[in-house]
């Protein structure tokens, strides 16, 4: 054997301390530390980023629950003053209340199919403040449409203008929706004929019945007394004192007249008068108008 030759290949093939001369494994003692840092700190990353991954697709999926739980859709019933049927395809937008737990109706959309034209009317309530309203009654004369509600809220009510008797009428021509007068809604419309209880209430109830409501259904809500406020269940055409309903003094004082806030402030309901009757009440500089 050259001794020459082994002593160059043994150079080739390890280094000074004998070790190959690639240096030790990682895992060994003499590994670089460097090396092993770095290859944990990609470890880490793959793990942050798979975690991350994971929260962004969780976020995604639970908004997309949200926004499809917080819709509710359903078909339902009306039954017109002359025992006809019409089927209203229903859609309500629940939004959070500040009451923890509860929520309260947004955005609220009527569709049907007008039974004297055949034509597809669509009602909407765009749910922004100053302007939602509770559908209450639903009803067809010839070829016109009336829908009656009701202010959300006192506030609501007040930038209504606080009507009184306090319905919101609304009259679809075949062409648009129109606000009317009360004293327009044809007498014989009087009778609510659409679901108007709480979320909450509404919403298991169309769960209940597969989101079909009959009309027979919705006359035993009211039947039931599930919603106690008369003014909700049949249409009181009896006038009433808009501060018994949350309507404030810059709108009494400006649809009725100075002074009219201090002349009815806690004069409570005016029922079974006449609008003659109340003019008189009006009128009166003594102690107020009473009801």
């Amino acid at each position: 054997m050259d001794p020459t030759k082994d002593h160059r290949q043994g150079d080739a093939g390890t280094g000074p301390s004998g070790s190959p001369s690639g240096g030790a494994p990682p895992g060994s003692p003499t590994a670089n530390p460097s090396r092993q840092r770095r290859a944990c700190a990609r470890k880490w990353w793959l793990v942050l980023g798979a975690i991350l991954g994971l929260a962004v697709l969780a976020v995604a999926g639970a908004l997309v629950y949200s926004a499809s739980s917080n819709t509710l859709t359903w078909r339902e019933e009306v039954a017109l003053h002359d025992g006809g049927i019409v089927v209203v395809s229903r859609k309500t937008v629940l939004l959070p209340s500040p009451m923890l737990g509860e929520r309260v109706d947004g955005k609220r959309q009527l569709t049907f199919t007008h039974p004297t034209t055949g034509k597809v009317v669509t009602w909407e309530n765009a749910g922004e403040l100053g302007s939602r309203v509770f559908p209450m009654l639903l009803d067809v004369d010839g070829e016109l449409t009336f829908l009656v509600t009701i202010a959300q809220s006192g506030s609501e009510y007040n930038d209504f203008d606080c009507p009184t008797p306090p319905y919101i009428v609304f009259r679809h021509d075949g062409t648009a929706w129109t606000r009317v007068p009360l004293a327009e809604l044809p007498v014989r419309f009087r009778n609510a004929n659409i679901s108007a209880i709480s979320p909450g209430r509404l919403e298991d109830l169309i769960k209940q019945a597969r989101y079909y409501l009959t009309a027979a259904q919705v006359k035993a809500i009211y039947d039931s007394g599930q919603d106690k406020n008369s003014l909700y269940v049949v249409i009181d055409r009896r006038i009433r004192n808009p501060l018994s309903l949350d309507c404030d003094r810059g709108t009494v004082e400006r649809l009725y007249g100075l002074e009219k806030y201090a002349e009815w402030d806690g004069t409570g309901t005016w029922l079974d008068k006449s609008e003659e009757e109340v003019s008189k009440l009006m009128r009166r500089k003594d102690t107020g108008a009473k009801p």
